[in-house]
């Protein structure tokens, strides 16, 4: 596999490599980093490899008796190589080669021994060893390696990171960042800890500096200047500001810089910008820094991001902290809080700042910082100021800017709604914040406050409007008031959402309500209303990328309960690529990965993803994430669910009840009482869901096939096909027992129709347990070199690293039976390890 992965993006190269036969002059160019070495590595056969070094005094002929292990005249050297038999001689790096090493090969090439080949890798920018191939007595052939694409760069990091696939915004940043260069992008992904993990304080390797001030070494001192002036820009910039033509001119031609537009340049990538900028010492860089914030002092528009990065660098305290302010008011404005968050959170610690400059600063940090991934650094820097002298009220705001990350990012909703009571307090003599800091206690749940007291706080919120004219802290309140409702199943949250967004509000506001309520549609059992509220988000987020980020969970969670299985996987990866350093998204992403890998048989993957999605709900008490993390690994471990019940007596939200009370019952004593205190828990409330499986679980209790019949009629009404089909599973084996197998068998067959391979798998179980079998209609089929669908289902839980036994368990197999279906699979799909079968 690790062979594989390094050979993403050179089938071409490999395909040109095998084409060639001895004797054979081969010449690999391609600039540093690209893969040379990792490309002659591969070749098959006896190798002789040497390596050529950028010594001050190379040894003669180094890198061929490095290769061969000892020196001698060139007659000598060459019968050895045609001694050796089939063979490669490999001589990399051959831009440092030392000139008895050229002259060696001049003599080689045009008298190559017949079962030779020769190897040579260059840096086409330094040497092309094109002459050689001239005077060759043999085939000859050039091989340039290019930089991988975006898609091949996003397929090696993906390889590395052990996922199926990064997403697109994930692709760019690292396309961006490293510009296709393997080895950059090895080095970039080795440095991060994850897929969702941010590139923004990434640094770069001791290797790619080295590499680097290696490469910078061989410039004149203006080219050197000019590369490091376009590493301190960042961006492309205009020839004028790195010097002049001529130095610009040798930096291309060494390949530290690149043409990025007419008449624009750039260093190769991003990263290389700041491997060299840390090779600079600390005046030089402040030199640079100075000089760069003097060149854009004048440009219009103003470069406030930029001028803001320079000034810091420069120590200029005073432009640093204006340009910082300038800087998150545009990105709070467009919804890009990433790219100012370290900024700002810096300018805070400048020296000799004023207080109200700190708390201008520190509450635009908590705004931007809500639309983003670096909140972290965000509440890490309020968290700081709050033990520092400011008024009550200024207290007050601070604590408003912290709280709301602590919430609204799952960090800690404990300590957020603590800082959230106390706020309210503080900033009694602001309506208008003591109103947000209201309507947030609303809807931050930290699993211990009843819906009574949601209610409560969204209802002082609102009291307060009377005395508030700013239209997004309106918005705000009206938002969070119609989001306790829906989550309560109130029957008058749906219009109450309705009216928010049909009137006049700050579109950001707007949004973020549309997806509370899709959220709370798709749990309570809504699935249009969830659909066409994620609609109407999309519609009002306009550019605002984190909400389509956060808003991919509630798709997520609406496509698995709606049976869009086809390719669910491979999108709730992708939206775990996207969920940077958000835990809840991430959760939701992997409560759908769970679930699915249940449904199919992959039991291993389903409970290493129950259990983290149950560990992260319940230290971030999400209750509805809780309750299908844990109701799903109950149905591989039962175990006892009284602690949710517990919970959710607590805060009388019987609404969120509708996948633990059907197993709950098979565990207690008193059941009937447990369904008649469900029932009464959400009379009269819009929850269509609980309906459903109150009727399944008063089915389950008193075999009742009325009560049966409405539940999986129920389920079906909301577009729930799993849900349904487990009702009738329950309804068919109380049909079973009376004799009449025909309910189960079309239960299986409605399971293998949705891909829930292990209930099917069960089911067929439970009917051979009882002397039945499943009929094959029109008799065996026969699939040729086509897998069977039970072939297929053995064959993905192989790929995914299932052991036999673990498949047979899954699938209610023989381990002899997953056998014949493994070693079938593998010959019909042409493959010689099993972990190759996964996603065919």
């Amino acid at each position: 596999m690790t062979e594989q992965i390094a050979m993403v993006g050179r089938a071409e190269a490999l395909a040109a490599l095998d084409a060639v036969s001895a004797p054979a002059l081969i010449l690999v160019g391609g600039e540093a980093g690209i893969g040379k070495t990792r490309l002659v590595t591969g070749m098959p056969g006896r190798k002789f490899v040497g390596r050529c070094s950028p010594l001050r005094e190379p040894l003669p002929l180094g890198p061929v008796v490095e290769a061969l292990g000892v020196a001698g005249g060139f007659p000598a050297l060459r019968k050895l190589l045609d001694d050796a038999g089939p063979s490669t001689l490999v001589i990399e790096d051959l831009h440092w080669a030392d000139n008895a090493t050229w002259d060696f090969l001049r003599y080689l090439c045009p008298r190559l021994p017949p079962e030779l080949r020769v190897v040579l890798t260059y840096r086409p920018r330094e040497t092309r060893p094109i002459d050689l191939a001239a005077g060759a007595a043999a085939a000859a052939v050039e091989i340039e390696l290019r930089p991988l694409s975006r898609a091949e760069g996003a397929e090696l990091a993906a390889a590395h990171l052990g996922v199926r696939a990064v997403s697109a915004a994930f692709a760019d940043r690292l396309h961006a960042l490293t510009a296709g260069v393997p080895f950059v992008i090895e080095e970039v992904v080795r440095a991060l800890p994850d897929s969702t993990a941010l590139f923004g304080d990434l640094q770069p390797s001791v290797a790619l500096r080295g590499s680097f001030a290696q490469q910078l070494d061989q410039v004149s001192a203006p080219a050197r200047a000019a590369v490091v002036a376009a590493a301190v820009f960042a961006v492309p910039v205009e020839e004028s500001l790195l010097g002049a033509p001529e130095a610009v001119d040798e930096a291309l031609e060494a390949g530290l810089l690149v043409t990025a537009g007419p008449g624009r340049f750039s260093t190769r990538h991003a990263l290389a910008s700041r491997a060299i900028e840390e090779l600079l010492s600390v005046a030089e860089r402040r030199a640079v820094h100075r000089a760069a914030a003097d060149a854009l002092a004048t440009a219009d528009p103003v470069p406030a991001l930029r001028l803001a990065h320079h000034s810091r660098e420069a120590g200029r305290v005073r432009d640093w902290v204006r340009y910082a302010l300038a800087a998150g008011e545009q990105a709070h404005r467009t919804g890009e809080g990433d790219a100012v968050v370290d900024l700002l959170a810096g300018a805070l610690a400048a020296p000799g700042l004023a207080q109200a400059d700190r708390l201008r600063l520190a509450t635009l940090l908590g705004r931007v910082a809500a639309h983003g991934s670096r909140h972290d650094v965000a509440i890490k820097a309020l968290q700081g100021l709050l033990a520092e002298d400011f008024s009550p009220v200024e207290r007050g705001e601070i604590r408003l800017a912290l709280a709301m990350l602590l919430c609204q990012q799952g960090c800690d909703r404990t300590a957020g709604r603590h800082q959230l009571t106390l706020a309210a307090a503080e900033l009694a003599p602001r309506p208008d914040l003591a109103a947000r800091a209201m309507a947030a206690l609303a809807v931050a749940g930290d699993g211990t406050e009843a819906v009574a007291d949601r209610r409560k706080w969204a209802g002082r919120a609102l009291a307060l409007l009377d005395q508030v004219d700013d239209q997004e802290v309106r918005t705000a309140v009206r938002v969070n008031h119609a989001t306790v409702l829906l989550f309560a199943g109130d029957p008058g949250g749906r219009a109450a959402a309705e009216k928010v967004l049909a009137e006049p509000g700050a579109p950001a506001q707007l949004s973020r309500g549309a997806v509370n309520f899709a959220d709370a549609a798709a749990w309570l059992g809504h699935p249009e209303d969830a659909r066409r509220m994620l609609a109407r988000a999309r519609t009002l987020a306009g550019e605002d990328e984190y909400l389509d980020v956060v808003m991919a969970g509630t798709r997520l969670r609406a496509d698995f309960a709606a049976g869009d299985w086809a390719g669910l996987a491979e999108r709730a990866e992708l939206v775990r690529a996207d969920a940077w350093r958000l835990p809840e998204l991430d959760a939701e992403a992997r409560l759908v990965l769970g679930e699915l890998a249940l449904a199919q048989g992959d039991l291993v993957t389903a409970r290493h993803e129950l259990r983290a999605v149950a560990e992260v709900a319940a230290a971030d008490l999400s209750m509805p994430m809780l309750l299908a993390a844990r109701t799903a690994l109950a149905r591989i471990e039962p175990e006892p669910l009284t602690d949710l019940l517990a919970a959710i007596r607590k805060q009388d939200l019987w609404v969120w009840a509708a996948d633990v009370v059907p197993l709950a019952v098979r565990e207690l004593d008193e059941a009937d009482r447990l369904l008649s205190e469900f029932r009464a828990g959400f009379e009269g409330l819009d929850a269509p869901l609980v309906a459903a499986s109150a009727h399944l679980t008063a089915g389950m209790l008193h075999g009742a096939e009325a009560e049966f019949t409405a539940a999986i009629e129920g389920y079906r009404a909301l577009g729930r096909p799993y849900s349904a089909l487990r009702a009738a599973e329950a309804f068919a084996e109380l049909r079973l027992r009376s004799g009449d197998e025909k309910p189960l068998a079309r239960t299986a067959a409605g399971y293998t129709a949705l891909g829930a391979s292990w209930d099917a798998a069960r089911c067929a179980e439970t009917l051979r347990r009882n002397g039945y079998r499943i009929p094959h209609r029109r008799g065996r089929r026969g699939y040729g070199q086509a897998l069977s669908p039970r072939e297929k289902s053995v064959a993905e839980l192989a790929g995914r690293g299932l052991t036999n036994r673990q498949i047979a368990e899954s699938l209610f197999l023989s381990i002899r039976t997953v056998e014949a279906h493994v070693a079938s699979a593998m010959r019909k799909r042409r493959v010689r390890d099993r972990r190759l079968l996964a996603g065919e």
